[in-house]
């Protein structure tokens, strides 16, 4: 999920990216002849792509793990509710409370990250790659 929030957020970037290159390069014709809620649309389709596509991912990822990892229960109940606002970014309002999680879930895995380490070691250590 992650690796597919990355991808769609890449897509996005060149969505907008390629409104603007083809704005400047095709100079005055394409600058006077694209009608403006044309390019305030793809500019939308854009934003969205970037910013909401991967906040939808990252928020179903994060009410599965809230439902299947070893999770305490105030971060479980966050990452529903965190995982429910990325869900619904597009919204806007929902943005501050599925950052926070972000900050939250990010800092508790730097926190966590060392003991974390034993268990991949053993599982690379079984593994035949």
């Amino acid at each position: 999920m992650s690796v597919a929030g990355t991808v769609i957020s890449v897509v996005g970037a060149f969505v907008g990216g390629g409104l603007v290159v083809a704005l400047a390069e095709g100079g005055t014709d394409v600058q006077q002849g694209v009608p403006h809620p044309v390019i305030y649309t793809i500019s939308e389709i854009a934003n969205l792509l970037a910013l909401c596509g991967p906040a939808f991912f990252i928020g179903a990822l994060a009410i599965l793990l809230a439902a299947r990892a070893g999770l305490p229960r105030w971060l479980r109940a966050f990452s529903v509710i965190a995982g429910i606002c990325g869900i619904l970014l597009p919204v806007y309002f929902t943005i501050p409370v599925y950052l926070a999680w972000t900050l939250v879930f990010g800092g508790r895995l730097v926190a966590k990250g060392a003991r974390g380490n034993e268990l991949t070691e053993a599982v690379l250590a079984e593994s035949l790659v």
